[in-house]
């Protein structure tokens, strides 16, 4: 007979005494001020407010992922996060946690500013102080958790990997014996769906897009009403190769700003498309960082599927802005190259963009984004980019004397590429 194997036993949820949970809801009273009007309620007034609170939030990894060494990681990082996330910030304030922003003063506001229940069991005067000053949890609790949760979906966006895994989080509640009961985040992992397709001339596989975070798992579509497309409403979903993620990171490549950042403004961005239709079902998704649009994603509809190619920066070839340059400068695709100005380092890690004849030729080529951004940074980078530019586009005798770019077609030719 071979040995028996030991079963596994299901995680405990860990539960707090009655004097810690006591501890943890005067702490919210006094940061709302309403400790000592508490002190002054009956014990039994006091008991009912106590029991408004609910089980404290908990992680638990899904049971199918059980084997995934990955998964155990990012639990121990989640638990880490939640314990030191803290609201900085009124309401609550300083010494508060995101734990008792959710579990402590969110239920008790729901309690006070139910309309429909029965009389509260307080005097009216305590009453009426209770519920000013829960008044900005009831109605903005759930925004400033939602704030506080961006810390834990930054972790979850670190393990993204658009051809294997989307993390997300799911709330669930597990009930406990003697009518006890636990709020659970239940870590999950979704494997997009992979096809192969054959795009000029070769064979590449695509993945499908998925937003994950707190709470929710979506496949990215797109409809044909953002497509432009007449005839009968139809979700057309969206994949993405490789290529489009290698070509993001490379381009976008600047010091400080992380690849899970990147990734994640993909989705974002993919998932709530600004599109502009090339014909023939090809598409321009923006890509945005924050307030400043950076580049965009090129796709093509192939069987009534959305395949993201590649990622386009501001300046390149097939751009609206590209276009621009071209015609006010005559800068060709291997012009920008030679320039190096096909990438983000070039205008936010160069003086290039420090001197006003420059930022006034990419604002009128529609690439003023890439000044704002630029000027939002602390420059430190490398010099001589600017003056190698603006020897090589002829720029004092190409501005007019109204700051105007002169066209191209009505200048000399520009000096060759060595």
């Amino acid at each position: 007979m071979g040995k028996n194997k030991k079963r596994r036993k299901a995680p405990k949820v860990k539960t707090r005494g009655p004097a810690e949970r006591r501890e943890e809801f005067l702490r919210v009273l006094a940061a709302l001020g309403l400790l000592e009007e508490f002190y002054g309620l009956s014990p039994d007034v006091q008991r009912f407010l106590m029991c408004a609170r609910l089980p404290r939030l908990s992680f638990r990894i899904d049971p199918t992922l059980q084997d995934d060494p990955l998964a155990g990681k990012i639990k121990g990082e989640l638990e880490r996060a939640m314990a030191g996330i803290m609201c900085e910030d009124a309401p609550l304030g300083p010494g508060c946690t995101l734990q008792d922003l959710v579990t402590i003063a969110m239920p008790l506001a729901g309690v006070l500013h139910e309309p429909d229940s029965d009389p509260l069991p307080m005097p009216a005067a305590a009453l009426e102080h209770f519920r000013d000053a829960t008044r900005p949890i009831q109605y903005g609790g759930a925004d400033l958790a939602n704030t506080l949760f961006a810390d834990l979906v930054a972790i979850l966006w670190k393990h993204y990997r658009h051809d294997s895994a989307t993390y997300y989080i799911l709330k669930e509640d597990e009930a406990l014996p003697f009518g006890r009961w636990a709020q659970l985040l239940i870590l999950k992992k979704a494997t997009p769906e992979r096809i192969n397709l054959k795009l000029d001339g070769e064979w590449r596989p695509a993945f499908r897009c998925g937003i994950g975070g707190a709470g929710r798992l979506c496949w990215v579509e797109w409809s044909s009403e953002q497509l432009g497309i007449d005839g009968p409403e139809r979700m057309h979903p969206v994949f993405i190769q490789s290529h489009a993620v290698k070509n993001l990171e490379k381009r976008l490549a600047v010091e400080g700003l992380s690849t899970n950042i990147l990734h994640r403004n993909m989705v974002f961005c993919l998932g709530t498309p600004e599109i502009t239709c090339q014909g023939a079902g090809s598409y321009l998704a923006e890509y945005w960082l924050g307030a400043a649009k950076v580049g965009y994603f090129a796709a093509n509809m192939v069987d009534d599927k959305i395949i993201v190619k590649t990622f386009l920066f501001l300046t390149m070839d097939g751009t609206p802005e590209g276009r621009r340059l071209n015609q006010l400068l005559g800068l060709s695709r291997n012009d920008k190259r030679w320039l190096n100005m096909d990438n983000l380092n070039a205008f936010v890690m160069t003086d290039l963009t420090r001197y006003p004849d420059i930022r006034t030729i990419l604002t009128q080529c529609g690439c003023g984004h890439l000044v704002d951004l630029a000027a939002k940074l602390p420059w430190w980078g490398r010099e001589g980019q600017a003056d190698f530019v603006r020897k090589f586009l002829q720029l004092e005798s190409r501005m007019s004397r109204g700051g105007r770019l002169l066209n191209a077609s009505m200048m000399p030719p520009k000096m060759a590429i060595a």
